[in-house]
C-alpha cells in the first residue's frame, strides 16, 4: 500500500497535470463511464489515474518493486499488483524498464539461473499441429482494450495463430483462448514449447 504522502502528491498533481485535467473533463461526460472524478482523484474504472509526473510514477514503482513486501519481484508480478490500484498509459512498459534497471533484481535473477547445459535439437514433428511453439508479444500500445498477443506456431508448417489478450491475464485465460483458438480446430498437440513463462509454471 503506497504511503499517505504519495496520495497527496497524486491529488496535487491531478489539479495541474494536462493529462489528468483532460480526463477530468472526460469524466464529466456521462457517455464516457470508464472515467470518473472522486475525492480529487481521476479514476479509470476502479483504478486511480496517475498524472504524467515521472517523479510520482517512479515513487509508486519503487513502492511496488523495491519495498520489503514487494521484494524486488519480477515484471509480471510487479505489474499485476500495481494494476490493481493504479493506471497510466504504457504502464507495463514502464514496469519493464524499471525492473531492468534494478541491480538487486538482476543479481537475484542471475543467481537463480541454473548452469547452462548443451543445446538439444527439438524433434521434427511428423504431421502438422503435432508440435507447436507458444509465446507472448507484450507491452504493445493499447488497442480495443488489448495490449498483448499470444502467438501459437505449428513447427512443421509454420502456420501461426495470433490471439489478443489484456494484462494482467492468468493461466486460465490463456488456456481458454488456446482451447478455442487452436485445440478445437486441430486437436491437442503432442508437444508445446515455450520459454518458461511464469504463468505456465504456476500451480494452475
Amino acid at each position: 500500500m503506497p504511503q499517505v504522502h504519495i496520495w497527496e502528491e497524486i491529488k496535487e498533481a491531478t489539479r495541474s497535470d494536462k493529462y489528468t485535467i483532460q480526463l477530468s473533463h472526460t469524466a464529466q461526460d456521462q457517455s464516457r463511464a470508464s472515467y470518473m472524478l472522486r475525492d480529487g482523484l481521476v479514476f479509470y474504472k476502479t483504478r486511480v489515474v496517475v498524472p504524467q509526473v515521472q517523479e510520482i510514477r517512479k515513487k509508486i514503482l519503487a513502492e511496488f518493486h523495491d519495498s520489503k513486501l514487494a521484494d524486488h519481484s519480477r515484471v509480471l508480478h510487479t505489474y499485476k499488483r500495481l494494476a490493481i490500484q493504479f493506471y497510466w498509459p504504457n504502464m507495463y512498459t514502464d514496469v519493464q524498464d524499471y525492473v531492468s534497471t534494478c541491480e538487486i533484481f538482476q543479481k537475484m535473477k542471475s543467481e537463480a539461473l541454473a548452469l547452462a547445459g548443451l543445446l538439444q535439437s527439438l524433434p521434427i514433428p511428423y504431421q502438422i499441429w503435432d508440435g507447436i511453439t507458444l509465446d507472448f508479444i507484450e507491452g504493445l500500445p493499447m488497442s480495443h482494450g488489448k495490449d498483448t498477443i499470444l502467438v501459437v506456431i505449428d513447427k512443421l508448417s509454420k502456420y501461426a495463430y495470433f490471439m489478443s489478450l489484456t494484462h494482467p491475464f492468468t493461466a486460465r485465460v490463456v488456456a481458454k483462448n488456446f482451447m478455442e483458438g487452436v485445440i478445437k480446430l486441430h486437436g491437442m498437440p503432442r508437444s508445446i514449447v515455450n520459454d518458461r513463462e511464469p504463468i505456465f509454471i504456476s500451480k494452475f
